[in-house]
């Protein structure tokens, strides 16, 4: 289920998560330092500005589009996918985020835990 929530709805502030992991991806957009934080099956990952962009892009494609196609450049999708490895494990990029063909990526969201 992808879910994007205001800024009155975010998990504590004292650093603890409410995120329920279920939710394949939360982004609720705050900004730690030079960061932006979402959080991937209810582990907080904190990505680069390119990579919270891209991660967007992805989202938005997803809700707005049949295919869920989203055009990224390969090293930007490289990039996000190793941030969301080092927190979730070997291959968790990769299996949330799925090539298309060329610069042609979606998110590997079921229909059903998708809002």
């Amino acid at each position: 289920m992808l879910t994007i929530r205001s800024p009155r709805a975010l998990p504590s502030q004292n650093g603890r998560s409410d995120a329920d992991p279920a939710i394949p991806l939360l982004i609720w957009g705050r900004r730690l330092d030079r960061r932006y934080l979402c959080y991937v099956r209810g582990q907080p990952v904190a990505l680069t500005g390119q990579s919270f962009r891209a991660l967007i892009d992805l989202a938005l494609a997803r809700a707005t589009t049949c295919s869920g196609i989203a055009n990224i450049p390969r090293d930007t999708i490289y990039r996000l996918r190793k941030e969301l490895d080092r927190v979730l494990g070997p291959g968790s990029g990769e299996e949330l985020i799925k090539s298309a063909g060329g610069e042609e990526y979606r998110l590997a969201i079921p229909d059903k835990q998708f809002k």
